[in-house]
């Protein structure tokens, strides 16, 4: 039996961050990127996800809103929210960790390999 594979899901609206992400994490990752909540909400349901990786200011379902439904259909679902806006700060952090932009590709695999190890 194969070992089950990581999934992340990023979500980011804005295009040029979008396009860097796919290439963040190592291959032993496996990465999804979606522009925007409904989207990323669309692949929760469908997919199995272990990471959702939001930015927090977005048009629609911004990163809160959207980690507060996603958690209620995926209690288990690890969260980490990236914002450049510290006035969002507060409320993001009661979510999930929380990464400032501008963020490099080392922080970004960190994160990830701190929040899955201290999964539960």
């Amino acid at each position: 039996m194969q070992a089950h594979q990581t999934t992340v899901l990023f979500v980011e609206d804005d295009p040029l961050v979008r396009d860097f992400l796919p290439n963040v994490l190592p291959a032993e990752f496996r990465t999804l990127v979606v522009a925007n909540g409904a989207d990323a909400m669309d692949v929760l349901s469908d997919q199995q996800v272990d990471v959702l990786f939001t930015d927090v200011v977005m048009p629609g379902l911004n990163g809160i809103e959207l980690a507060k439904q996603a958690r209620l259909s995926y209690p288990d679902l690890i969260v980490i929210l990236m914002t450049g806006y510290v006035s969002r700060a507060a409320e993001a952090e009661q979510i999930g960790q929380l990464l400032y932009k501008p963020l490099r590709p080392r922080q970004i695999e960190n994160a990830v390999r701190e929040a899955i190890a201290g999964r539960p």
